[in-house]
């Protein structure tokens, strides 16, 4: 469980490291657009090319937002 959680804090920070440019540029980048772009890359992570499935999965989670 301890590796787990480790892999996923590691993760995490890969991806903010990966955004902080976009947040650092964009005063006025919307909450959704951080998030689509951290679960893009999130995703690219997993997936090497994501195929339509998870671009749907991707669209559903952030419906919400």
């Amino acid at each position: 469980l301890s590796v787990e959680l480790e892999c996923e804090r590691v993760a995490q920070q890969k991806i903010l490291v990966a955004l902080e440019p976009l947040v650092e540029a964009g005063g006025g980048t919307t909450p959704r657009v951080l998030a689509k772009a951290g679960l893009a890359l999130y995703l690219q992570g997993l997936a090497d090319q994501p195929d339509d499935l998870d671009e749907a999965d991707l669209a559903a989670v952030l419906a919400n937002l």
